[in-house]
């Protein structure tokens, strides 16, 4: 139930119907934490969203999708250095994310994602 609000762009009915699904022991929790931490980006509740997509990594520590989430979401926040470090980690693992690999949109994404959050960074701080 809670997918489907997700899928609709309802937000504010995935939220309680996904809390439900957790509460009542779902079989799949990450699937439950990855829609719930995409609900509220989109409602741009970093702070929860942060939350969900780091329990995510937890049930899946090889999956590097939830690292660049937790750089996009930092960066959301405007919390830069947290975003260079996790879109580094993501770069460590998976070259090919910088845009020199299939030169896909999703691919490049992350190397301008990572150049802009270094940018943002004081000069202090900047690695």
């Amino acid at each position: 139930k809670g997918a489907l609000h997700f899928q609709l762009d309802e937000y504010a009915l995935a939220l309680p119907a996904l809390e439900a699904a957790l509460a009542k022991g779902y079989k799949e929790p990450l699937r439950v934490y990855e829609i719930r931490w995409r609900s509220y980006f989109s409602g741009k509740n970093y702070d929860s969203a942060l939350a969900d997509v780091q329990k995510a990594a937890e049930l899946a520590p090889n999956n590097i999708d939830f690292v660049q989430a937790q750089g996009d979401i930092s960066f959301a926040k405007a919390d830069y250095r947290p975003a260079v470090d996790a879109y580094q980690k993501v770069l460590a693992k998976d070259p090919n994310r910088g845009g020199g690999g299939s030169g896909q949109a999703s691919d490049t994404c992350i190397g301008r994602s990572l150049s802009d959050a270094r940018g943002r960074l004081p000069e202090t701080t900047k690695v």
